[in-house]
């Protein structure tokens, strides 16, 4: 699960919200980081934290504009959010209004005077654009004359960082069903040629070198899944090869074009000669050649006898 950083003044809320609400999110199964999970590590880690992120809760608390630690991590989240390295911010106004944190006024901008003199105007200039983005998003607020008891609100917190995780899930499941590996079937269903399981079917856009086509195995290209295959040649499977079929036409039947002949090779070659005898192609030509010499042989007779009848009539 990605984490959730947490952006908080540690002055107003780690003896108080905070302690509840990280107990609370842990409850619920959600991965929560703070500056409390970094001791020892570099203040400047802490960014990398929340470019890890996915979700970013901040909590803005009256002294909350005390510390340019706070602000300057407000602005690596302005950034990572324009730049969708986090998909979500959740700004919490826990006992401030919305417009003073927006326009730093009231009694959450008294305590950005005193800051402001100690630093350059620059740095200042991207707090305030950062206070404004953050404050514009939408949020939960909680007063002190709330109807609700923090606990409650907590509560609240809990349920909107769990919607919005999963929102987080579902948007990373359409991503993975529309990228091209899935889309097209080459990274989720690797196929083994028929009969011979080594032989795994590469896409052509992923083989660097061409397998040895075993013995008895053949190698043909599909267009349509854009790979090789390597099924058995039909002998290999205990197919005949040399079914009984009748000779191209050219070849003999071009010597033998007389009914006789016909016959006799009609009895010779039956029309379901898939499932006949194999023939060897050498004595079938020789039976063929003698069949035709013997028919030529008989309608030479039959026509002489004829011819002779007349001539006696």
């Amino acid at each position: 699960m990605p984490p959730v950083f947490i952006n908080f003044r540690g002055k107003d809320e780690r003896q108080k919200l905070l302690p509840h609400l990280k107990h609370h999110l842990k409850d619920s199964n959600v991965n929560v980081f703070t500056d409390d999970d970094a001791i020892g590590e570099p203040l400047k880690n802490l960014f990398k934290h929340i470019r890890r992120s996915r979700i970013v809760i901040v909590i803005f608390s009256v002294n909350y504009l005390e510390s340019g630690w706070c602000l300057d991590e407000l602005v690596e989240i302005r950034k990572c959010l324009e730049t969708e390295k986090i998909d979500f911010a959740i700004p919490i106004f826990y006992k401030v209004k919305t417009s003073h944190v927006k326009e730093q006024n009231g009694k959450f901008g008294k305590k950005f005077v005193a800051l402001q003199k100690k630093h350059r105007s620059s740095r200042i200039i991207k707090w305030k654009k950062a206070l404004r983005y953050v404050a514009k998003l939408i949020g939960l607020t909680y007063q002190k004359r709330s109807s609700i008891s923090e606990l409650d609100f907590i509560r609240k917190i809990v349920k909107m960082v769990d919607l919005t995780l999963t929102k987080i899930s579902s948007k990373d499941g359409d991503n993975n069903k529309n990228s091209p590996e899935t889309s097209k079937g080459v990274a989720s269903r690797p196929l083994l040629s028929p009969n011979f399981a080594p032989f795994v079917q590469v896409p052509t856009c992923y083989r660097l070198l061409e397998p040895n086509v075993p013995q008895d195995y053949r190698r043909t290209f599909s267009y349509h899944n854009n790979i090789y295959q390597y099924p058995p040649w039909p002998h290999a499977t205990g197919l005949n090869l040399y079914p009984t079929r009748l000779p191209p036409r050219g070849s003999v039947f071009s010597l033998c074009r007389n009914n006789a002949l016909s016959g006799v090779l009609a009895s010779l070659f039956p029309s379901n000669f898939d499932q006949g005898p194999t023939i060897d192609p050498t004595s079938m030509h020789d039976e063929i050649v003698s069949t035709s010499h013997d028919a030529e042989t008989e309608d030479i007779t039959s026509l002489l006898e004829k011819l002779e009848l007349e001539r006696r009539r």
